[in-house]
C-alpha cells in the first residue's frame, strides 16, 4: 500500500474497530520517512505517557473539551 498521495491525516483516537494508537503504530511502520503529518483529535483526557507518545509522532494534538472552541 503506497501512502505517497497523502500529506496529512487527522487521527481520531476513539475508533470503533481498533485503537487510534494501534493505527498510529501501523502508520509509523509504513511511513518510514515521517512524510505524513498526523494531527490527533480526541475528546478524552490523555495520560502523560500517552501524550508523550503522541507528541513524538504527531504534528499536532487537538483535545476537545469544555474550553475548546467549537
Amino acid at each position: 500500500m503506497a501512502f505517497s498521495k497523502f500529506y496529512c491525516i487527522i487521527l481520531v483516537l476513539g475508533l470503533e474497530d481498533m485503537s487510534g494508537f494501534d493505527l498510529l503504530d501501523k502508520l509509523i511502520e509504513i511511513d518510514k520517512d515521517n512524510s505524513i503529518k498526523v494531527s490527533v483529535y480526541t475528546g478524552r483526557e490523555l495520560t502523560s505517557k500517552e501524550e508523550l507518545y503522541l507528541y513524538k509522532y504527531a504534528y499536532s494534538i487537538i483535545i476537545k473539551n469544555d474550553y475548546s472552541p467549537d
